[in-house]
């Protein structure tokens, strides 16, 4: 004032000349105002709003008006501005996902706020697809065994296997397993090699051996049969009903030769004879394809065994006995396992020459062959007369040829069978 500065208030005077040159005194009262300032520090996340202004970043601001006295009022803002966060993520998972304590079940985006640490929010986003696991369940029935997933599985029970599915989850296979067991058996049989092939459940077998037939069980698995099979080299039997004239006493029975002479303790035992069989593509051979003895019994029966290799052929029979013309059968008998054939019932069961009757006739329609061919070359003649002879005169008795009865003793009624049977001129009767 007046050239002068004044910060304080007061009452100030200022003496000059006035236009009168006199003194002139000037009086100031003089009131000093004072401006006033302030100053903030501040932090605030991501803006921060000061007298009408936003700020977003950190720095030193001012701000002026006027205070209660008229005066500027500066005030001076210190800020920090610090940022908030986010992040975001994508995730898939299987059935649920457990984020930030909770737990989703649904595909969807999320959100989560929190503080990061500058204090502000840090946002998190979760983009999430819920993908589903997969189940699946079979019931399977095996027998013995059942392979599932490289592993082999022999009893019954509930199993499961985890693999995963085409969208990356788990999948869980259940197998309700129920293993029913196979079954086996063992056949033992024997057969005779005539009776081969044998066939057993389908199958055709043609020796000695091991054979397996499969079945299906009461639980629907394999049963397994198997036979043992032996094949044996079996006899064939013939059987024959024959009977021979001097031994022949009537009602179908002859003498017990054997027992009567005890040669045996079977009472209904009467001779041995020999049966011959003769193929007909081998009559000219000296010897017979096969030959066997037997024992005669007193009812005309004799069962006599050949070798298998006789099994189902065809052959004359022909009927050798020690005081008897050699008899053959009238034509050629298969051979079975089993075979019978009857000499007695009629005379053309025997092979005949069209001379004599083959067989005699023994009434009541009974035919027997004929005695008398003492020293069997064939025929009955004188030579057989004159031996029958010999015996007789020398009362021989035992088991000689010329008993031609089968009594025990060569006598006047041997003669008699021989000497009939002689006029006769009876010669054996072959199919050569």
């Amino acid at each position: 004032w007046n050239g002068n500065s004044y910060t304080t208030s007061g009452i100030y005077s200022y003496t000059t000349n006035n236009s009168l040159g006199c003194d002139s005194l000037t009086t100031l009262n003089l009131i000093i105002n004072r401006s006033s300032t302030s100053t903030d520090t501040t932090s605030a996340c991501n803006s921060y709003l000061w007298n009408g202004n936003s700020y977003t970043t950190s720095g030193i601001y001012s701000y002026t008006t006027t205070n209660s006295v008229g005066c500027d009022s500066v005030a001076t803002l210190n800020l920090t501005i610090k940022r908030s966060s986010t992040s975001t993520q994508t995730i898939s998972a299987c059935n649920s996902y457990l984020w930030n304590g909770n737990s989703y079940t649904t595909s969807g985006i999320y959100s989560y706020t929190t503080t990061n640490s500058v204090g502000c929010d840090s946002v998190a986003t979760l983009n999430l697809t819920i993908k589903g696991s997969s189940t699946s369940t079979q019931t399977i029935s095996a027998c013995n065994t059942y392979s599932w997933n490289n592993t082999s599985y022999t009893t019954s029970g509930i199993y499961s296997y985890t693999t995963n599915n085409s969208v990356g989850c788990d999948s869980v296979a259940i197998y309700n397993l129920t293993i029913k067991n196979t079954s086996a058996s063992t056949q033992t049989s024997s057969v005779c090699s005539y009776n081969l092939p044998y066939l057993w459940n389908g199958i055709s077998c043609a020796a000695s051996g091991s054979y397996v037939a499969h079945f299906t069980n009461a639980v629907e698995c394999d049963s397994a049969v198997t036979l043992n099979l032996t094949v044996n080299s079996c006899a064939v039997t013939l059987n024959l009903k024959l009977f021979l004239e001097g031994f022949y006493i009537g009602s179908g029975k002859m003498t017990p030769t054997l027992s009567y002479l005890e040669f045996t303790t079977n009472i209904n035992e009467t001779d041995t004879l020999a049966v011959d069989l003769w193929s007909p593509a081998h009559l000219s051979n000296p010897m017979p394809d096969f030959s066997t003895k037997g024992i005669l019994h007193s009812d005309g029966t004799v069962s006599l065994s050949y070798p298998a290799t006789a099994y189902g052929y065809y052959y004359y029979l022909a009927i050798n006995h020690r005081n008897s013309l050699e008899t053959w059968s009238a034509g050629p008998i298969l051979i079975s396992a089993v075979t019978q054939y009857d000499f007695t019932t009629n005379y053309n069961k025997a092979f005949g020459d069209g001379s004599n009757l083959p067989m005699k006739y023994m009434g009541s329609g009974v035919y027997a062959i004929y005695s008398g061919d003492i020293n069997q070359d064939g025929g009955i003649d004188i030579f057989d007369l004159q031996q029958t002879e010999n015996d007789a005169s020398e009362f021989a008795f035992g088991y000689n040829s010329s008993d031609c009865q089968g009594d025990g003793g060569t006598d006047i009624f041997d003669l008699q069978m021989v000497e009939n049977n002689g006029t006769l001129f009876l010669y054996y009767a072959r199919p050569l």
